[in-house]
C-alpha cells in the first residue's frame, strides 16, 4: 500500500491548455534569447574581475539582510492580518502599496523619509538594504498571508477554547503549519532582492564597492561593455533560478500521507470518564441572542436540532466565543466580554481541528495545563497523561501517527478525547459522531452519557438516535431563530424530532 498519494489531474478544455502553454513561452523565450548572446568563453574571466566580485558581494549581502528583515516583519504582520476581525483589506492595501509604485517614485519616497528624519542614509550600504526591504516586503507578506490562509480557523478556534496560551498557539501550531510558506517567502524575497534596481539606484546610488549591485552594474555596462553585461545577466539569472527552485521546493515535495489501516483498541470507558471528570460542579448555560433566550440545563446533555443552514453552528460559535453578538451566562456569571480561551467552554467544531503538524499524543499533551514553575516536568507529566487518555480511549495505536494520516473517524475520536482531556465543565460538540462507525459511535455516546451530571454538554446533531440516547433537553432552530426548547418527551419537541426521520 502506498504511504502517500497525490490528487489526480483534472480535465480542462483544450483552449485552456493552449493559452496556458503560451504563458511559459512568452516568459521564457526572452531569457533563452539572452542566454544565446552570452559570451560563454569570457564567462569565467569576467566573473573573477574585482568589480564583478564586489557587485556580487554587495548584492548577496544586501539580499540576505533584506530577506531576513522582510521575513521577520512579514510573519507577525500576517498573523495580525488574520487575527483582526475587520479592516484586513486596509492593512493588505497598505502593505501591497509598494508593488504599485514605480521604482523611481519608491526611491524618492525613501529619500524624503530619511530627509524628514534627518538620517544620512542615502548613497550608503544601509540604504541598499532599506531599499530592498521596501521592495521585497510585500512579496514576503503575500507568501505568508497565503500560508496562513490555508490554516483552518477551526484549528485555532479549537485550540483557544482548550485554554492553550496564545504564545503556545503561535509557536507550536501556527509557525510549524506555515513553515513551508516561510521558506518560500524567504527564497522568493531573496530572488526578488537580487533583481532590484530602480528603487536602489534612486535612493542609494551606484558607488563602486559600496552601493553598486549586480543589476546596477548590468545597467552601466550594457552600452560600453555589452559582453560584460550579458555575463552578469547570466550570473544573476542563475542565482535567481536557484532560489526560485528553493521557493517552490516545499510545495513540489509535498505529499499527502495515506491513511494507514489501524485497528483501534476497545475503550476503557470508566477509566476514561474518571480521567476527564470536571473538577467543579456544572452550571446552567444561558444564551440571549436576537431577543430570544436559549437555555441549556446544568449537567445535562442538550441536543440542538434543525435543518441545514438554520444557525446551529453559529449558535455554537456564539456560546464558545468564536463569534460575537450574544450575551452568554454560565450560572450568574456573564461570559460575553471574556475572550475565547478564558471562557472555560471547549468547542469541537464540525471541521477538522487538530493541528496538522502534530500527532495525537502531542496535540493532547499541548492542551493539558502546565505548571509555571516547572515547565520541563509539566511537559513530561502531560505526555504521560495524554498517553493514558489515548490508551483509555482505545486510541493508543494511532498516538504517534501524524494528524494528516488519520482517517476521518480516527481524527474525530482524537478530537473528542482532546476536548474531554481538559476536563471542561461546558462542552460544545458540532456533529461529533458523524464520521464514526457504529461501534465507535456507541462507545463515545456511552461515554458522554456516563458524564451526565458532571458537565453541561451542547451537541448539534441530525440524528434522532443521538437525541433519544443522550439528550435531556432539546433546542430546535429554524431560519436562524429559536423555534422550541424543552424535554424530548414534550409533544412540541416530539413533533420536530419526528421530522428528522
Amino acid at each position: 500500500m502506498p504511504t502517500s498519494f497525490r490528487p489526480s489531474s483534472r480535465p480542462l478544455p483544450a483552449v485552456v491548455w493552449l493559452i496556458a502553454l503560451l504563458c511559459p513561452v512568452l516568459l521564457l523565450f526572452p531569457v533563452a534569447a539572452l542566454l544565446f548572446e552570452v559570451p560563454w568563453s569570457q564567462f569565467a574571466s569576467i566573473l573573477t574581475e574585482p568589480e564583478t566580485i564586489d557587485a556580487l558581494k554587495i548584492s548577496l549581502w544586501a539580499g540576505m539582510q533584506a530577506t531576513l528583515i522582510a521575513v521577520v516583519l512579514a510573519v507577525p504582520l500576517g498573523a495580525v492580518i488574520h487575527a483582526i476581525p475587520k479592516g484586513q483589506w486596509i492593512v493588505r492595501l497598505l502593505v501591497f502599496l509598494p508593488l504599485a509604485l514605480p521604482p523611481v517614485v519608491a526611491g524618492l519616497a525613501l529619500t524624503s523619509a530619511t530627509r524628514a528624519l534627518n538620517l544620512p542614509l542615502p548613497f550608503t550600504f544601509p540604504a541598499v538594504v532599506i531599499a530592498h526591504v521596501f521592495v521585497i516586503l510585500p512579496y514576503a507578506a503575500i507568501a505568508i498571508d497565503t500560508s496562513l490562509g490555508s490554516l483552518k480557523q477551526s484549528v485555532l478556534i479549537s485550540a483557544e477554547s482548550l485554554g492553550i496560551p496564545t504564545t503556545t498557539i503561535f509557536r507550536r501550531i501556527m509557525l510549524p503549519a506555515i513553515t513551508p510558506g516561510i521558506l518560500s517567502a524567504a527564497a522568493l524575497s531573496f530572488a526578488r532582492s537580487l533583481g532590484e534596481f530602480g528603487t536602489t539606484v534612486t535612493f542609494a546610488g551606484t558607488y563602486p564597492g559600496i552601493t553598486r549591485t549586480l543589476t546596477s552594474s548590468i545597467y552601466l555596462e550594457r552600452e560600453l561593455h555589452p559582453d560584460r553585461a550579458f555575463v552578469l545577466a547570466a550570473l544573476l539569472i542563475s542565482i535567481s533560478l536557484i532560489f526560485l527552485v528553493i521557493a517552490l521546493l516545499p510545495y513540489a515535495l509535498r505529499r499527502r500521507p495515506a491513511p494507514k489501516p489501524v485497528r483501534l483498541e476497545p475503550m476503557a470507558r470508566q477509566h476514561l470518564n474518571h480521567l476527564c471528570l470536571p473538577s467543579r460542579c456544572p452550571e446552567d448555560l444561558e444564551v440571549r441572542w436576537q431577543n430570544q433566550t436559549y437555555q441549556f440545563p446544568a449537567g445535562k446533555v442538550t441536543a440542538v436540532i434543525g435543518p441545514n443552514g438554520c444557525g446551529k453552528s453559529t449558535l455554537a460559535g456564539l456560546i464558545a466565543g468564536a463569534l460575537e453578538g450574544a450575551d452568554v451566562y454560565a450560572g450568574t456569571t456573564e461570559l460575553s466580554a471574556l475572550p475565547l480561551r478564558q471562557r472555560g467552554i471547549v468547542i469541537m467544531p464540525q471541521e477538522r481541528s487538530l493541528p496538522p503538524t502534530t500527532t495525537p499524543l502531542e496535540t493532547i499533551a499541548m492542551a493539558l495545563p502546565s505548571r509555571p514553575n516547572s515547565p520541563s516536568a509539566s511537559t513530561t507529566d502531560n505526555r504521560e497523561r495524554a498517553q493514558e487518555i489515548l490508551a483509555a480511549a482505545g486510541l493508543r495505536p494511532v498516538s504517534t501517527t501524524p494528524v494528516p494520516s488519520l482517517s476521518s473517524g480516527q481524527n474525530a475520536q482524537v478530537t473528542l478525547a482532546r476536548a474531554l482531556a481538559v476536563q471542561p465543565e461546558i462542552l460544545v460538540l458540532d456533529e461529533p459522531f458523524a464520521p464514526l462507525d457504529s461501534t465507535s459511535r456507541q462507545s463515545w455516546q456511552n461515554l458522554i452519557a456516563d458524564g451526565i451530571g458532571t458537565r453541561t454538554v451542547v451537541f448539534i446533531t441530525h440524528s434522532v438516535a443521538d437525541v433519544e440516547k443522550l439528550a435531556d433537553w432539546v433546542v430546535v432552530m429554524k431560519d436562524g431563530a429559536l423555534t422550541a426548547q424543552g424535554h424530548p418527551s414534550e409533544p412540541a419537541i416530539r413533533h420536530h424530532l419526528d421530522g428528522l426521520h
